[in-house]
């Protein structure tokens, strides 16, 4: 059934639009459902009417509510079912303890808050028997804590003194007896690695476009074309050798929209755009990183004749990940190829092809392109928890 979100997000994403544009644009919802809904925007100021035209409003609350919305939107999650104010008071405690205070709360709420919050990466169930939960903290439980209950609210996600090797090793464990073959969702990992570049294509958009090969009925060429870019890219590695001869193939293919420098070591010196304490290599020391880095890169792939543990595995794989990522070496598309070794790295060993939850993606940005310092260990252990998060999806 529709809902008094889903009418003010087709509102705020079209704006000056009729009560009969409204219904058009809301699937499935009736007339009466429609102007009750509008009513109720209204009054809460959220939208605002101009001669029976309704618009989004301007306010801070607004601006706030379709933030919320649209992230949820943006990444397929349900966001009827995460907006609201008692999952904020659910989550606002994660924020002043270690753990959410979940005795505060009854059993039937608790498995009804913390299904969709740990499939969106916005909480960690570290133990059922007893049920410990940790806040994942992002921008947006930030934002959903501040507006509906005027808490400001920013904290670090503290992971030093959690223990996960031994649930990554039961999860692997679980994971390959279940599934023989690799299994690569290449659409997903493909979305989620992009929309951390900045590209604006929904996950339903990069689902059809890649899929069906249907097109977002909005001008949005270069973001098409890299998307389609990079699942091309995505496919060769799969297939393929893990190697620095193939990372170069691999950017090609994934950069081919860039005016230059696909696939070739830069011969200039980059910043990090929005970050200045990320700091990059003289141009002229790239070619000794990268020998170095291939070597660490032969040395580990050839590990796989060894028994490792799952979590040497994955510390391995994030140290590829975080080392390419500070060589630095192209133009652009550095970080996208560094997730991409860190997935195909891992894919190589038995593991599924690895997404980052949504809520995840802010924590994992601050160790990574916005981090102010190196800190493999730290890294280490986000990365774990990513691998792990995706284990138990795939159970």
């Amino acid at each position: 059934m529709p809902t008094k979100l889903d009418v003010f997000l087709a509102i705020a994403i079209a704006g000056n639009l009729t009560i009969k544009e409204i219904i058009q644009k809301t699937p499935s919802i009736k007339y009466l459902s429609a102007y009750k809904y509008i009513k109720q925007l209204k009054e809460e100021g959220f939208i605002i009417n101009q001669k029976n035209i309704y618009l989004a409003n301007t306010t801070t609350k607004s601006k706030e509510l379709f933030s919320l919305i649209y992230f949820c939107f943006k990444n397929g999650l349900d966001y009827n079912v995460l907006i609201n104010e008692n999952i904020a008071k659910y989550l606002l405690s994660g924020y002043e303890q270690e753990y959410i205070a979940i005795k505060q709360f009854n059993n039937k709420t608790i498995k009804k808050f913390n299904s969709p919050l740990s499939k969106a990466g916005f909480i960690f169930i570290e133990s059922k028997k007893p049920l410990k939960v940790r806040l994942i903290p992002s921008s947006f439980t930030d934002l959903l804590v501040k507006h509906f209950l005027n808490k400001n609210k920013i904290c670090k996600f503290n992971y030093s003194n959690i223990d996960i090797d031994n649930k990554i090793e039961k999860a692997f464990s679980k994971f390959k007896t279940k599934h023989k073959t690799i299994l690569a969702d290449e659409i997903k990992f493909v979305y989620t690695s992009l929309s951390l570049e900045g590209i604006t294509l929904t996950l339903p958009q990069t689902e059809k476009l890649l899929k069906s090969n249907i097109s977002p009925n909005v001008p949005l060429f270069k973001d098409i074309q890299q998307t389609t870019d990079y699942k091309k890219a995505i496919n060769f590695l799969i297939e393929t050798d893990l190697n620095l001869d193939n990372i170069f193939k691999f950017h090609r293919i994934a950069m081919n929209s860039l005016s230059y420098g696909a696939g070739e070591v830069r011969k200039q010196n980059v910043k990090v755009k929005g970050n200045p304490d990320f700091t990059t290599p003289d141009y002229n020391e790239l070619p000794s990183l990268l020998a170095k880095f291939n070597l660490s890169l032969i040395k580990t792939i050839n590990s796989k004749s060894i028994k490792q543990k799952p979590s040497k595995i994955i510390e391995d794989a994030s140290y590829l990940h975080n080392q390419f990522q500070r060589i630095h070496p192209f133009i652009d598309g550095n970080s996208r190829t560094s997730r991409a070794i860190f997935s195909i790295y891992l894919t190589k060993f038995g593991f599924p092809l690895i997404n980052i939850p949504a809520g995840y993606f802010d924590i994992y940005m601050l160790q990574t392109k916005l981090s102010k310092k190196r800190d493999d260990e730290a890294f280490k252990k986000i990365m774990k928890l990513i691998v792990l998060k995706n284990l138990e999806e795939r159970e």
